[in-house]
């Protein structure tokens, strides 16, 4: 959390940029946290396999997918997430959120099914262009097979040296 918050609510904005060229990502295994907006923002020709990651408290929009970004959202988990994705007149970008109706297509381009996301006390997640989601998300999403979504257990017990005191 921040206190120089651009929506005045002690949350980071502009989290992550996907905006270059020929850009291919797997976004795996990440725990994204008090959010308000563009977590991610992903354009230019941008290709992102988004899987088994944890929103968490986004008070704002979490995917942001613009003119030629394209995202294959897969086996997240999100909860207290107010927009998981925008979908508005500038959600011009590909993205494609499994569901019982899209997996044909699915395990058609992919060889396999898609894994649904998770959503707990947030906002719906919205599908746009799926097929050319998926048809440009091929390469990348061959590199890792997501899980089901789970909810984040945390405990930092065993992190760092130890309990500190102000003794």
């Amino acid at each position: 959390q921040t206190q120089y918050s651009a929506t005045c609510d002690g949350n980071h904005y502009w989290t992550f940029l996907f905006l270059g060229t020929q850009t291919q990502a797997s976004l795996v295994n990440n725990f994204v946290h008090h959010t308000s907006g563009r977590s991610p923002k992903v354009g230019g020709s941008s290709v992102i396999h988004a899987a088994n990651n944890y929103w968490y408290s986004n008070s704002g929009f979490s995917y942001d997918v613009v003119e030629n970004g394209n995202v294959l959202l897969e086996g997240n988990y999100f909860e207290s997430t107010t927009v998981p994705n925008k979908h508005d007149a500038e959600t011009v970008g590909a993205i494609i959120v499994p569901s019982s109706s899209t997996q044909s297509a699915c395990k058609s381009a992919l060889g396999r099914n898609c894994v649904e996301n998770s959503l707990a006390k947030s906002g719906t997640l919205t599908g746009n262009r799926d097929s050319a989601a998926l048809t440009n998300s091929k390469k990348v999403a061959s590199y890792y097979h997501p899980t089901s979504p789970q909810k984040l257990s945390t405990n930092s017990q065993n992190y760092g040296v130890g309990i500190l005191s102000s003794k």
